[in-house]
């Protein structure tokens, strides 16, 4: 995994000193820098690839990590012979002829530094999903900016702990905003391009999500029409190295990802690959899905490596990793988590592919009959209804009245409810899943809320980046998302399935019991043991002194709560998230003031 760094407006002596800090020297990466006038600039990486171009004497310097998914179309709209053409060729011809607007143009994952020597302009960017993060600061002429906070931290020790993000983290969920925990540091947004010209910083978004109604007239069409997005971008996915890791859960997600990824591979539609898929395996009777994993090994023929995890507890190794964290994050399932892209690691294995934000993507509740009654579908609802009352057992009373009538007039937004012992209150309205009328003012603000707030940020940053492993989701691509987003509801869910679109296409991809399951194994044993044997662990932190003093929470009332969680009662899990935030807060901010 590539890390950008870069200072400009600086002598070029201190300038180069400071990156060279930022970079870490000792990093086990190849290292590109550039130094000139006034700007420093490079990148740890794992490849070496042309970053310094000469255009018609304009010289561009560009520092890229992620992958373009549309290269075929790029190659064929610039008129390219050479299918060989790197994606930092593509993004520079892309720039020469678009200019600042080049950016729309590139699809995938990505985050981009581009330095255009002529017009003295940097620019910085990020995919439309956020993928991989980039931030910067800006104080005095001076910008900075870097993959990681920490990097800019580095080489610049005045900047100040920003206590409005961190309220914001303990009130609700974490958004991937322009604000960071530090007051002068900034996240480049997912879809935004920042642009330093002539000494002014402007920012704006080149992509907001936006979709369009998808109707076909054959179920076939829907089926055919996600299969090949989802096939493409697996492909994508998988185009740019030769050892491509999948970590696999046993579920119908991660399963999709790597069948297809076989599937294209068998019928040649890929070059030749080694895949080295990796499972982590529960000996519990509510984790273990080794049977399924099993399932696609007989039919793949490939070997999967099973990881025990058993002893990959909650809490485990999480303190002095939650501390060192570059913003407070709850990943207390660290241990577990890390356990695929560090055995990945070992082997050498520079990218590894998931089947994560499927289950996002394929979202919906019983609220979809109020749809079909408002638009006069009168005969696909009473189907409907009572397809759901015959398999599924749903009375006809609660069809009708909770989810057919109530969502036509109930609000589908609420203020963010606390728990009584946070002390702080919040003016944010959420959207309220379980209301959701799926509207399209609904579905643009449930998608802006897997971009900015289903935690890839920060996840994929520090558990995955940080073992320098590439991290690609295949379900993140956004023409599938905008795809999915225009979908009818019954198409994602039906009675009887759970992902039926998903279902319907795996069809002779993937193994039948596994296509067909519509549950899945829980890790909970994991957080009984978790509390069990790491509460000593915990215990300088439950008594949230720092919190406490801050006047955020009521120190007391909150450890009745986990002091709950500890003698295995979890009956209220509702609080579950909150709690876990503050601790992860506490952790951070103790961990600062060190």
């Amino acid at each position: 995994m590539s890390k950008i760094a870069g200072i400009y407006g600086l002598p070029t002596e201190r300038a180069t000193n400071l990156l060279r800090k930022m970079l870490d020297q000792n990093n086990e990466l190849y290292e590109f820098n550039f130094t000139e006038k006034s700007i420093a600039m490079g990148m740890n990486c794992c490849k070496k690839v042309e970053r310094q171009f000469c255009v018609n004497g304009k010289l561009l310097l560009l520092m890229f990590e992620g992958f373009i998914a549309n290269r075929g179309e790029l190659i064929k709209s610039f008129n390219l012979n050479n299918q060989s053409v790197t994606d930092e060729e593509l993004i520079v011809i892309a720039y020469l002829r678009h200019n600042e607007s080049f950016i729309k143009y590139i699809f995938g994952n990505f985050s981009i530094t581009l330095y255009d020597h002529h017009s003295n302009i940097i620019i910085l960017a990020r995919d439309r999903v956020g993928m991989r993060s980039l931030f910067y600061r800006y104080k005095d002429g001076v910008l900075t900016w870097a993959s990681n906070i920490n990097q800019i931290l580095k080489v610049n020790n005045d900047s100040k702990i920003n206590n409005n993000f961190l309220k914001e983290f303990l009130v609700s969920l974490p958004e991937a905003n322009h604000e960071t925990a530090y007051n002068d540091i900034y996240r480049v947004e997912a879809g935004q391009i920042v642009i330093l010209k002539n000494s002014t910083l402007s920012k704006r978004f080149y992509y907001t999500f936006d979709f369009k109604i998808i109707e076909y007239s054959k179920e076939s069409e829907y089926i055919e029409h996600f299969l090949e997005l989802l096939s493409r971008s697996v492909n994508a996915s998988i185009s740019s190295d030769e050892k491509i890791g999948f970590s696999l859960s046993g579920g119908l997600d991660s399963s999709s990802i790597y069948t297809i990824a076989e599937d294209l591979l068998n019928k040649g539609k890929v070059a030749k690959k080694n895949f080295v898929p990796a499972f982590l395996h529960l000996n519990d009777r509510y984790g273990n899905e080794k049977n399924y994993i099993e399932m696609i090994q007989e039919k793949y023929g490939r070997k999967i490596i099973v990881i025990q995890a058993d002893d990959n507890w909650f809490f485990k190794d999480s303190i002095e990793f939650t501390k060192n964290l570059d913003e407070p994050y709850p990943l207390f399932n660290v241990s577990f988590a890390s356990a695929i892209p560090q055995y990945l690691k070992e082997k050498n294995i520079n990218v590894v592919l998931s089947g994560a934000k499927g289950d996002e993507l394929f979202f919906g509740n019983l609220n979809y009959l109020s749809r079909l009654f408002l638009k006069g579908r009168f005969i696909n609802y009473s189907k409907d209804l009572k397809e759901w009352n015959r398999k599924e057992n749903v009375p006809f009373f609660k069809l009708i009245y909770k989810h057919s009538l109530k969502p036509i007039v109930s609000n589908s937004y609420k203020k963010s409810r606390q728990p009584n012992w946070i002390k702080l209150d919040s003016n944010r309205k959420l959207l309220d899943i379980e209301n959701m009328k799926f509207n399209y003012e609904d579905i643009i603000n449930y998608y802006t809320f897997i971009i900015k707030r289903a935690g890839h940020e920060w996840s994929n940053q520090y558990l995955y980046f940080k073992n320098n492993i590439d991290y690609r989701a295949p379900f993140s691509d956004i023409k599938l998302m905008e795809y999915m987003a225009g979908l009818p509801i019954n198409l994602k869910i039906r009675s009887g399935y759970r992902k039926y679109l998903l279902q319907q296409s795996m069809k002779n991809i993937l193994p039948e019991e596994l296509r067909k399951r519509v549950d899945k194994g829980a890790h909970t044993n994991l957080f009984v043991k978790g509390f069990k044997n790491e509460w000593i662990n915990i215990q300088p932190y439950i008594k949230f002194e720092v919190l406490g003093d801050l006047g955020w929470i009521e120190p007391r009332l909150l450890k009745i709560q986990l002091d709950k969680y500890y003698l295995g009662s979890f009956d209220n899990f509702i609080e579950f998230p909150s709690i876990m935030r503050a601790l992860a807060l506490e952790i951070w901010l103790k961990g600062k003031l060190i």
